[in-house]
């Protein structure tokens, strides 16, 4: 945001602490009070980028020297000033300043992308209402979305979505309803009732009109500029996405009394118009005071855990360079005072304290090679190629939606192969945004029931029969699993192959394919017997199958869409229930079509429905919805006189139906818990219950949203007075209102006989179940976090696995209020503590007390004395918060909490810091079983209080699964940092803090993007806010596999060896310079020159590393897809672990030592007499040993050394690596040509001419390459055998086996001398 906004948004919020008053308009000046005038809001534009023009060059810089080498490096360039080092500062200072402007132009190239997205979002034309009071005319113009104003009139048509917050002031429904979508906002699909004011409603829809606003001038415009004058007064901006409160008044209208405006009166940004015209809103909200942004967070540079870990090596090494340099500087000062008596050429004067600092500084200069400078840019460029190849992944495109794949960000690519926990929206991530009716159970008096399954158009069945294509069948193991996660082919197939996994297990539930009828009533409809298959007419007229179709056809409040496509085959339906909408579309698609309802004139809320019927022979000659030639179709009207609308209490919906013969009825549809209790099915016998019950259940195991249907017949003297009753209590007022309608509601809805169950399913995007399946393979714990409903969010989390059949389910949800939700918090953790203590009492076979003395401290997770108190404390509080005051019964109620809370302090333990720790991935929890935990967004307001969000925590860490539903976008972002924030706290000893991934597709998915370590948006249909914020951008949920499983761990397997071969070289390089004091009287000489020094870490060595780091592949891509399992040997910064660094720095020393021992043994000596060493003509013997080329010497051997160490390391030769070797060797012609140049004075002039005419100095090379890289053989035989046993370990899906088999010595030498590895194939792609 520009300064001057910030400014703005500083006096503003100092101005507005109670209200917001907003003019619509922005006049006339002399109707709004001169205060008013003075506040200014913050201006509509989206801001996306991190840099602007003038902050982008110190912000960057003050990013990049986050990085402790960058730090390190610019000190050490401060050294050389103080130091006169035999080193240039050059060799330090010239990389570092390169490196620097090489990542910022990187920087500034990426958030230039980011400008230009934003720019295409800020641009978007939006229709204003202008009110010029100089020239008096009203006009509409257009403006761009971010140069909107509080105080603007804008016209929204339908499917755009809202650029801001608007109070609706018109609505082209003369009713002032708007549909709006707000699956942007909370993941519901489904379409939302708004309303316009009623008092602005007539006005301003004729101003929406372009050609009546061409007559109004002169005193006409007067009239009408006051008619457009409101002023609304408003709450300020408030995250609440559920809450709004205000009033709005004008000087013309009659009553004096301001208009209360409600939630329902208010468009949020992000939402769409939907099944309306248009609307006209007067902009209240703008840019970051909408709610939405409000929900959001500011992007911002992540840093990965393994930089924090790179931080820490780069810390010790420089701790390690200081005392080193302390040392050395210690040691030459002894060596000076006991040997310059001796020594013609040393001082005899006393050393002071300076010159021992400048001592220590010129070891500093040398040893600082130790950390490597080019590692920042070689790590960068890495990341950098890493992000091109997923963008360019063609087995991560979409061909049907023409999407691919894109890393946004180039940073977090390693973090991809250490993520452990992934949280992930619900609607639009793992489902399709398609429900689909999929079976219904027709009930019957006696007790027997028939199942039908609806086929829908994309459904696989080969024959009129119903039979299924034998290639449509499930795959099994690796192929089926290849065949989701390899490159897409068509979307139809895709679903075909979903369809058949679902339908393939409902058939095997069902016994095998019974004898069918090829008769063309079998068209789209199979029936199934409980415990037969069998085939049965479709729609037979007047049967019991139409009638319940017929049910579904009226029971509901779905509208038409009144924009029907021309030639369109099935009517469009719009509803604010998606499982009403998929109902009646699953009826009209067998032959019951709802065709309209229209108001009878004269009676109150009566509507009449339309609805044709298809007969068995139109089925082949008509498509739905049209009658075909012969008119033989059918269309009866029936009369609906009033809809009991859903309630949260009653979990159902109900109308009042007569029927062309004259009939009454009463159908009703809702939840099984209300819908087959005693009270509501009284006249209904036990059996149906039961049976009905049955159906549910098998339905829910299936994964499908289920709903009962009942009904009635009631004579018309009954339905008359119910019917009056209805309406009459509809008139009152108050609480008496709600007490009659309570009363009225429960006598309709009495005595209803179940007839149907029906499955309803929330289709689940291709491959979301192998998906989850895998990803929970490799070690990934998945939460659901949505915004939906529970009891669609649990039916979704079963359908795709995340909740298993066996899975015990804890529900903390509707929590009334703090004390309450910390009794129910605590109550589970004593639930699971118990659990533990009564499996541990198994397994130690202990029957004297319930728990057992090995409980260790560690396993206890029950409250503490200190913990109860707290909590108590904080509940007294929120209690006082909330009433004001405190009364005698605030202190009982607080008394019977702590006697409540401290039931559950196990051992009277008083003080326990609770440290929630991260349990076994394949099966977390003290219980040992598999558990869910179930929790919503009014629970979690209590359970993240900082008194309990470490208990919660902990009660997380100890289930498998966790599912939070009804949640804001902001609480999803503090689940994300709830994990992240409490588990580093323990995580000293466990490798890492824990790295987080989020996945989402909409606008409410953004801050919980923003705030994991790595944030995956979706293409959305909603809107493409969560694949800007996101990290990386995919078609699909699917393609996680992919980039996680595949990517992520080739990514962080590159990265981390890269630097580890970068502390291996730079060890190796110093180790010979410390050396080479000890025979040079600890001088703080160098062998070489600082341009030899700068070549090693930038030519020399580093183009073998980069190359490595981009295209090395340890394992090959069908290992590494087909065993999930594999993921999990790398997670926790596995490769940079403190003991496994130490091991790549001991063989830094064995090169060094090596190398300088057979250099110096070899050609010089011992530094004492090698008369085979550097004949020169005309060279006096006492000249023979030249230092210089001792150097020189060493340098080269260590050069070959390293980079044939790569080589043996890398597993992947492909080509690429090859070059990269061919263009290290290019350096022997720069040294060739720098050694003529560099002038006589140096160390290097001729130094490699007269190294190549030595033939010591060639064996010298040969067995010192050897010697030092027979440990790299050592090393690699041992990788590959431990690698190959880890995929033989994963073929085995018991741990205790995995324990048994490691065992084994014949398993580890099979590795060792086999080697063998699957190559199953990949699937057809």
């Amino acid at each position: 945001m520009p300064k001057s906004s910030c400014v703005c948004s500083c006096r503003r919020k100092r101005r507005e602490k109670e209200t917001r008053i907003v003019y619509a308009n922005h006049g006339p000046e002399y109707l709004i009070p001169e205060a008013d005038r003075k506040v200014k809001f913050c201006n509509n534009a989206i801001i996306s980028s991190r840099y602007t023009w003038y902050n982008f060059v110190p912000k960057n810089l003050f990013e990049q020297f986050h990085n402790m080498a960058n730090v390190f490096f610019a000190m050490i360039s401060i050294l050389y000033v103080f130091a006169s080092p035999t080193t240039s500062i050059w060799s330090n200072l010239g990389p570092l300043m390169a490196i620097l402007a090489i990542i910022m132009v990187k920087d500034g190239v990426e958030d230039i992308l980011r400008h230009r997205r934003d720019r295409a979002l800020n641009h978007i034309p939006v229709n204003v209402l202008e009110v010029n009071w100089t020239d008096e005319t009203v006009k509409w113009t257009q403006k761009k979305a971010m140069n909107l104003s509080v105080g603007d009139v804008i016209k929204c048509d339908r499917g755009k979505a809202f650029p801001c917050d608007i109070v609706l002031l018109a609505s082209s429904n003369t009713t002032t309803e708007v549909n709006v979508t707000t699956a942007n906002l909370d993941g519901e699909s489904n379409i939302k009732k708004y309303f316009a004011v009623g008092e602005t409603q007539t006005i301003y829809h004729q101003v929406a009109n372009p050609d009546w606003l061409a007559g109004p001038n002169g005193a006409l415009f007067s009239q009408l500029a006051k008619q457009l004058h409101v002023k609304v007064e408003c709450q300020p901006p408030c995250a609440d996405l559920t809450r709004f409160e205000g009033r709005m008044s004008s000087t013309l209208w009659d009553t004096e009394e301001p208009i209360p405006l409600t939630f329902p009166n208010l468009a949020l940004r992000g939402a769409k118009l939907a099944n309306t015209e248009f609307v006209l809103g007067l902009v209240v909200y703008t840019g970051k005071d909408t709610k939405l942004s409000l929900n959001g967070k500011q992007a911002k540079r992540k840093y990965s855990s393994r930089e924090a870990r790179s931080n820490i090596i780069l810390l010790s090494f420089i701790i390690a360079m200081i005392v080193i340099s302390i040392i050395f500087g210690i040691v030459y000062t002894v060596w000076t005072s006991q040997n310059k008596a001796n020594m013609w050429y040393l001082s005899n004067a006393p050393q002071t304290s300076w010159e021992f600092v400048q001592n220590v500084f010129r070891f500093i200069v040398i040893v600082n090679y130790l950390i490597p400078i080019s590692i920042i840019f070689i790590i960068e460029f890495q990341q950098m190629y890493i992000a091109f190849t997923i963008s360019s992944d063609l087995q991560m495109h979409d061909p049907v939606e023409d999407q691919a794949s894109k890393a946004n960000s180039a940073q977090v690519a390693d973090e991809l192969g250490q993520v452990e926990f992934l949280f992930s929206d619900k609607t639009g991530t793992l489902t399709q945004n398609v429900m689909q009716l999929r079976t219904c159970a027709v009930l019957h008096q006696n007790g027997t029931a028939d199942v039908y399954e609806f086929a829908h158009a994309q459904s696989e069945y080969s024959s009129i029969d119903g039979t299924r294509s034998p290639s449509r069948g499930r795959h099994s193991g690796a192929t089926e699993r290849e065949s989701v996660f390899s490159s897409s082919s068509s979307s139809e197939n895709e679903d075909d192959n979903d369809d058949a996994r679902y339908e393939g297990k409902r058939d095997s539930r069902s016994g095998g394919n019974g004898s069918s009828s090829t008769s063309k009533e079998s068209f789209r409809l199979n029936a199934r017997a409980p415990k037969r298959n069998y085939l049965k007419p479709v729609v037979e007229p007047n049967g019991t199958l139409e009638y319940i179709l017929t049910l579904f056809t009226l029971c509901h409040t779905v509208e038409l869409d009144e924009n029907q496509e021309e030639g369109q085959v099935m009517p469009k339906y719009e509803a604010a229930s998606p499982d009403e909408k998929a109902l009646v579309e699953g009826a009209a698609e067998h032959g019951v079509i709802f065709l309209q309802s229209k108001p009878i004139e004269g009676q109150v809320n009566s509507k009449t429905y339309r609805i044709e019927y298809q007969r068995t022979d139109d089925l082949d000659h008509a498509p739905p919805g049209h009658s075909n030639s012969t008119g033989s179709a059918k269309t009866i009207e029936y009369i609906v006189d009033a809809v009991l609308e859903f309630d949260s209490t009653r979990k159902r919906m109900t109308v009042m139906t007569r029927y062309p013969d004259g009939t009454c009825h009463i159908h009703s549809k809702g939840a099984e818990t209300s819908m087959l209790d005693a009270e509501s099915c009284a006249e209904s016998c036990g059996a149906i219950r039961t049976k009905a019950m049955h159906y549910v259940n098998e339905f829910a195991l299936d994964g499908l949203r289920t709903l009962v249907y009942g009904t009635r017949q009631v004579d018309r003297a009954e339905y008359d007075r119910l019917l009056t009753e209805l309406r009459r209590t509809r008139g009152l007022v108050g609480e008496q209102r709600l007490r009659a309608m309570r009363e009225v509601y429960q006598a309709i809805e009495s005595n209803l006989v179940p007839c149907a169950v029906t499955g309803v399913e929330d289709k689940l995007q291709v491959g979301v179940r192998e998906c989850l399946q895998s990803l929970r393979e490799s070690g990934i714990q998945i939460w659901i976090l949505t915004g939906d409903k529970e009891e669609t969010a649990v039916t979704v989390s079963q359908s795709a696995g995340h909740f298993t059949p066996q899975m015990s389910l804890i529900r903390l949800t509707n929590c009334p209020d703090f004390h309450t939700a910390a009794c129910w918090l605590f109550e589970q953790i004593e639930g699971l503590q118990t659990r533990f203590d009564l499996r541990l009492t198994r397994r130690t076979h202990t029957q004297t007390t319930l728990v057992p003395q090995s409980t260790s401290r560690r396993s206890l997770i029950t409250p503490s004395i200190e913990e109860v108190g707290e909590v108590v404390l904080a509940a007294a509080e929120c209690e006082e918060n909330a009433t004001g005051s405190e009364d005698k019964g605030s202190e009982t109620k607080r008394r019977r909490l702590t006697r409540r809370l401290l039931s559950f302090v196990r051992g009277g333990t008083w003080k326990k810091l609770r440290l929630p720790r991260r349990r076994h991935t394949h099966r977390p929890g003290l219980a040992g079983e598999p558990i869910g935990l179930v929790i919503d967004g009014k629970t979690l307001n209590c359970v993240l209080h900082p008194t309990l969000r470490d208990a919660f925590l902990d009660l997380c860490m100890n289930v498998t699964t966790v599912l939070c539903c009804r949640m804001t976008p902001l609480q999803k972002a503090s689940i994300v940092q709830l994990v992240q924030a409490g588990l580093a706290r323990s995580s000293s000893g466990e490798g890492s803090t824990p790295v987080t991934a989020a996945v989402g597709d909409g606008g409410n998915d953004v801050a919980m993007l923003l705030q994991a370590n790595i944030g995956v948006g979706l293409y959305g249909k909603e809107g493409r806010e969560a694949a800007r914020a996101g990290d990386y951008s995919l078609p699909g949920f699917r393609y996680l596999h992919r980039l996680f499983l595949l990517h992520g761990h080739w990514a962080y397997h590159r990265l981390t060896f890269t630097m580890n071969l970068f502390y291996f070289k730079c060890t190796a390089l110093v180790t010979t310079e410390l050396l080479l004091q000890f025979y040079s009287g600890f001088s703080q000489i160098a062998n070489y020159g600082g341009i030899l020094f700068a070549l090693f870490n930038l030519t020399m060595t580093s183009v073998a590393c980069l190359l490595y780091g981009m295209f090395e592949q340890h394992l090959p891509e069908r290992e590494l897809m087909l065993r999930p399992y594999l993921y999990r040997v790398i997670s926790r910064q596995a490769n940079l672990r403190a003991w496994f660094v130490i091991l790549w720095i001991v063989e830094g020393l064995w090169f060094a030592l090596i190398t300088f021992f057979i250099v110096v043994c070899g050609l010089a000596g011992g530094m004492y007499y090698a008369p085979a060493i550097f004949m020169e003509p005309g060279v006096p013997p006492r000249a023979m040993y030249d230092f210089s080329l001792v150097g020189v010497a060493n340098y080269v051997c260590i050069w070959i050394a390293v980079n044939v160490r790569i080589a043996i390391l890398t597993r992947h030769m492909n080509y690429m690596m090859v070059i990269g070797f061919l263009i290290t060797l290019v350096n022997i012609g720069i040294l060739f040509l720098y050694q003529t140049t560099c002038g006589y004075e140096s160390l290097e002039y001729l130094a490699f001419v007269k190294l190549a005419r030595s033939p010591a100095f060639w064996f010298s090379l040969m067995l010192s390459v050897f010697i030092a890289n027979f440990s790299s053989i050592i090393w690699r035989m041992a990788s590959d055998t431990w690698w190959t046993s880890q995929i033989r370990l994963s073929e085995i899906p018991q741990r205790k086996m995995r324990k048994k088999r490691r065992r084994s010595p014949r398993f580890w030498f099979e590795s060792l001398v086999d080697g063998q590895r699957d190559y199953r194939p990949m699937g057809n792609n």
